[in-house]
């Protein structure tokens, strides 16, 4: 059991005494006994609150652990994407499984730095984002005699027709910040 997991044991332990106590006690004998009684119920609201952000904090640790784990036999990809209507975010829930369906016409990277300097010489608009995505290393089309490139001379990715999908986008990185896609909502990252 890591510290962490110690704390919060101990901590819901501390709670369920002082949930008895407060139950069991007879807090209306004496005016010490209601300041008492007070007491306690802080104390214990505010252990559960430090419990509730730990818990948090802790489910967000082990998500973007388990986001940076990847099968083998797969890759991540880093999909430009565009929208003309793109300061709404509505419209990139929307349109984000229609843009993915293509993917012959979408620069496709292998490096983020890449898809995020081509983002800043397009001028980094509302209109433009890219979805990091997971994807099949057999869907790859090797192209054995010249490297494709975007205009900006980053190397580009040839994938199978259908090598994109939704279900497979890791994250989705806006000019308003990172989102992660549930349920067909964009959702934003806390520390983005």
């Amino acid at each position: 059991m890591t510290p962490k997991q110690d704390d919060c044991a101990t901590n819901n332990k501390l709670i369920s005494i002082m949930d008895n106590l407060i139950q069991e006690g007879h807090w209306d004998k004496s005016l010490f006994l209601k300041a008492t009684e007070k007491e306690i119920r802080n104390l214990r609201d505010k252990l559960s609150q430090e419990l509730v952000t730990k818990e948090n904090a802790r489910s967000e640790e082990e998500e973007k652990e388990l986001r940076s784990i990847i099968p083998e036999g797969k890759q991540i990809v880093y999909v430009g994407l565009y929208q003309t209507d793109g300061l709404k975010l509505t419209q990139w829930e929307n349109a984000l499984e229609f843009l993915l369906a293509s993917s012959t016409s979408k620069p496709i990277y292998t490096d983020e730095t890449c898809v995020k300097d081509m983002l800043l010489k397009k001028g980094a608009t509302y209109n433009n984002a890219y979805a990091a995505m997971l994807i099949d290393k057999d869907d790859i089309i090797p192209v054995p005699e010249k490297i494709v490139t975007d205009k900006f001379g980053h190397e580009l990715l040839t994938l199978k027709e259908d090598a994109l999908k939704v279900k497979n986008i890791r994250y989705f990185v806006h000019k308003t910040g990172c989102y992660i896609l549930e349920k067909k909502r964009l959702i934003r990252e806390k520390n983005s």
